[in-house]
């Protein structure tokens, strides 16, 4: 599904990651671990080609190559992301916005079988309807924004989903709905796959990786499956460290895509 080769990142000329080689087959769960601040959120965007990035390599999905398409390109290959902290749409209602995804998707659903479908999530989700008339992500709380994700991916239908660290902001019962809702699209969706960024034993419990990979001093270090997320969450980085050099360069340096 996913190919990633030979790809090396740029910010303001300052290398964040290099000879970066990851793949994601149809229909499983990858983890990306990794200390803050290693470059796993950079990398997440780089495959939706964030404006402020350069890059070379080559980001290949589905047999095509999208490494220099644009955002909007790219997210119309059903690629969609679960961000950490999402940006406020000003002047964009949240029903509007769910209305065109759903216009570009899928023009043979009727608009009122849609908005039931709508407000039933938001029920689930225990959020108000209210929110469908306010600006998106605009004075929202930060549960909020993550529970409305869930939405989003939904109505989105996406092929590969990004997740980056979902769990920040939700009380433990917001992240037990919000981890099956995302488990059960994955689940009844055999042509989806999972790219998951999370510090969290309770994430990878309901999204049990196949997979994982682990980044330190700016490439990829160690590919493994679930026993290394399980080795991480239980033992740490410290025995990855190198000692014949600093102590993870990217330790001590704060990326500047890293949402806060």
């Amino acid at each position: 599904m996913l190919n990633i080769k030979d790809l090396k990142i740029q910010i303001n000329n300052k290398t964040i990651l290099q000879n970066i080689n990851l793949n994601i087959n149809n229909h499983e769960i990858v983890a990306l671990l990794g200390q803050n601040g290693s470059g796993k959120t950079t990398l997440l965007k780089a495959i939706f080609n964030h404006y402020s990035i350069t890059k070379t390599g080559s980001i290949i999905f589905n047999g095509e190559d999208i490494t220099n398409q644009s955002t909007s390109e790219i997210a119309n290959h059903k690629i969609h992301m679960m961000q950490q902290n999402p940006e406020f749409i000003s002047g964009l209602k949240t029903i509007d916005l769910l209305q065109a995804i759903l216009k570009n998707d899928d023009k043979t659903q009727e608009m009122s079988d849609f908005y039931v479908k709508v407000l039933k999530r938001l029920n689930d989700l225990n959020l108000n309807k209210d929110i469908l008339q306010r600006e998106v992500n605009y004075n929202w709380s930060g549960g909020e924004k993550k529970k409305f994700q869930v939405l989003l991916m939904e109505i989105s239908n996406p092929k590969l989903l990004l997740i980056d660290e979902i769990d920040t902001a939700l009380d433990v019962d917001a992240l037990k709905k919000v981890c099956e809702l995302i488990k059960n699209y994955y689940d009844t969706h055999l042509d989806t796959s999972i790219l998951v960024i999370s510090h969290s034993n309770f994430i990878f419990n309901y999204l049990k990786p196949d997979r994982s990979y682990l980044i330190a001093n700016k490439t990829i270090i160690k590919e493994g499956n679930y026993d290394l997320v399980k080795e991480i969450q239980n033992e740490g980085y410290a025995k990855y460290q190198d000692k014949n050099e600093k102590l993870f360069e990217t330790k001590t340096y704060v990326d500047p895509l890293k949402d806060k």
